[in-house]
């Protein structure tokens, strides 16, 4: 579960990374009487703050998420790795080593 969320934040971060790519090629340089070209730098310049804030607000809601998930699923996952940590030296119960949690 762990390699399928790691992809799917990695995925949404190459996303953004290559919409923002796409949006700087747009910016011109242009002399200091041509008003028009001016106006687009500014439009180009707006419209890669509001990506940026895009990803921003999407990193933080992903973020926000992945720990509400982490919390809810604290006591499971405790419970599930408590085999594996135990390097022998530990005797965790029998009740405990054949319990399943419902899904």
């Amino acid at each position: 579960m762990r390699s399928l969320g790691s992809r799917f934040f990695l995925a949404i971060q190459v996303a953004f990374i290559a919409w923002i790519a796409s949006g700087a090629t747009t910016f011109q340089s242009c002399s200091d009487q041509d008003v028009d070209c001016q106006a687009g730098q500014i439009g180009t310049t707006i419209e890669l703050g509001l990506m940026i804030g895009l990803w921003v607000a999407v990193d933080f809601i992903l973020g926000v998420t992945y720990g509400i998930y982490r919390l809810a699923t604290k006591g499971r996952h405790r419970a599930d790795s408590s085999h594996e940590a135990n390097s022998g030296n530990e005797r965790v119960p029998d009740d405990h080593r054949s319990h399943t949690h419902p899904r």
